[in-house]
């Protein structure tokens, strides 16, 4: 596979997820001193549902499973990735979770086991780059929910339905899990939501908003124009997150 997930967990606790990619984009490693980004344990109970005027630059923290990988944010990103696009996600479709391959041990305890990869239906409202022109696809990310624990990788975040997205993609090949014809990874440093303010929203977590915090709430036509350039060239200079998320703005 081409772009940006790169080296997506080839073990993760003895799981058999192989995925070895082009470029290191795919970064799951949270740095900072309050996420227990440690702990493999995912939070018990349903993920968080945001309410309305509520985004993911206000998302609750969930315990996640760590990859010890570095984030590279979308600034220079863009260039490598085969897609990037604004969709609103509308159904799930599937949720994988892969088999232990042979050779591998097995986890004693449930804290180990592979993470989930989802794969939803997503009606798409603009190709800012690559894509097949298509106003429909199918997205498999990964992350997921088993039962009712949702289990993904830290500085990644799952997807509301009804909710719009601009992210970035490639092509599903046979090696990833689940059956979409794009496959991606909802990191915060590539992934934000676009909310009904018209404004980009950048995730509550420490990398992400070290990343890309200073572009929290720009109006996405602003946003989508400097991703467009981006992919021409990656900017000279990545200018200084805030010190903390700004509040999401209060619902009308």
């Amino acid at each position: 596979m081409r772009g940006f997930l790169s080296l997506l967990l080839p073990a993760l606790a003895g799981a058999a997820i192989v995925g070895v990619f082009a470029t290191a984009w795919l970064v799951i490693r949270d740095d900072g001193d309050d996420t227990p980004s440690q702990t493999p344990r995912p939070t018990a109970g349903p993920y968080p549902i945001l309410e309305d005027g509520q985004y993911i630059d206000s998302l609750p923290k969930v315990i996640t499973l760590a990859s010890g990988l570095n984030p590279v944010p979308i600034t220079y990103g863009a260039s490598v990735t085969d897609s990037i696009a604004v969709v609103r996600f509308e159904e799930v479709l599937e949720t994988v979770i892969p088999t232990l391959g042979p050779g591998t041990r097995t986890p004693e305890d449930r804290l180990f086991r592979p993470v989930p990869w989802t794969t939803y239906r997503v009606s798409v409202q603009e190709w800012i780059k690559g894509g097949d022109g298509s106003p429909e696809t199918t997205l498999t990310i990964i992350g997921g929910v088993e039962g009712e624990e949702p289990r993904l990788l830290t500085g990644t975040f799952l997807p509301q339905l009804g909710r719009t997205y601009l992210l970035t993609m490639d092509p599903h090949t046979p090696d990833i899990p689940g059956t979409g014809k794009f496959v991606a990874a909802a990191a915060g440093w590539s992934a934000f939501e676009i909310g009904q303010d018209a404004a980009i929203h950048v995730l509550n977590e420490n990398n992400s908003r070290r990343q890309m915090g200073a572009w929290n709430l720009t109006p996405v036509d602003e946003f989508i124009a400097l991703v467009k350039e981006w992919v021409v060239a990656a900017p000279a200079v990545t200018p200084t997150p805030p010190p903390s998320p700004t509040a999401s703005p209060a619902a009308s």
